[in-house]
């Protein structure tokens, strides 16, 4: 009985270290800039079927990216809060979410840390909407892009964890029939 016990308690606390939940995704493609580019967005929230509300960075808002493309759409520069360097501004960086989960407010500005490069896209009641790339100094002013909820991605190859708590499980079943005492089979007289 005491064997059960700990195998049980250890594969719940197995299950509940590598269990995790998938965060949303919310893409931003900007309009046309003066230069012909634009800007796009990928914002990552610190949860999953977020419902109304304001999402800050690093409490609501687990990362963040921003891009500049050019007139052919090649990508000029991308800056994101998980590269080494990159650095928010003082402004306080959001998104704000409607009851239907679309998004309806945002500031989002980063810059590398010799502040050479800067890209910011702000939907705001008091900025207007605004996307601008310091590489080739690309504005555009009161015409907003569009948000999309990114669906979640769905892996065909099971995560690592699965297949170590897959091989656990197996045996634990091993083991628990190995350990099983037989009975004796019935003698012919």
């Amino acid at each position: 009985m005491k064997i059960k016990s700990i195998g049980l308690m250890i594969g719940v606390a197995l299950a509940a270290s590598v269990s995790h939940a998938l965060a949303d995704t919310y893409l931003y493609n900007g309009n046309t800039l003066s230069n012909g580019g634009h800007i796009d967005a990928s914002v990552e929230l610190a949860c999953t079927g977020c419902g109304a509300g304001n999402y800050a960075y690093a409490t609501g808002i687990s990362s963040f990216s921003l891009t500049q493309y050019s007139s052919t759409n090649t990508p000029i520069a991308t800056l994101s809060t998980s590269t080494p360097g990159v650095i928010t501004s003082n402004f306080n960086q959001y998104v704000t979410l409607n009851g239907a989960g679309a998004v309806t407010s945002w500031v989002l500005i980063l810059d590398n840390a010799d502040y050479t490069t800067e890209i910011y896209t702000l939907g705001h009641g008091l900025f207007g909407t605004q996307d601008f790339g310091s590489s080739g100094h690309a504005f555009v002013n009161d015409t907003p892009g569009t948000w999309t909820l990114s669906p979640a991605a769905i892996s065909a190859v099971p995560e690592p964890s699965t297949w170590a708590m897959m091989m656990l499980g197996f045996a634990g079943v091993g083991f628990m029939a190995y350990r099983r005492k037989s009975k004796p089979a019935l003698m012919a007289a």
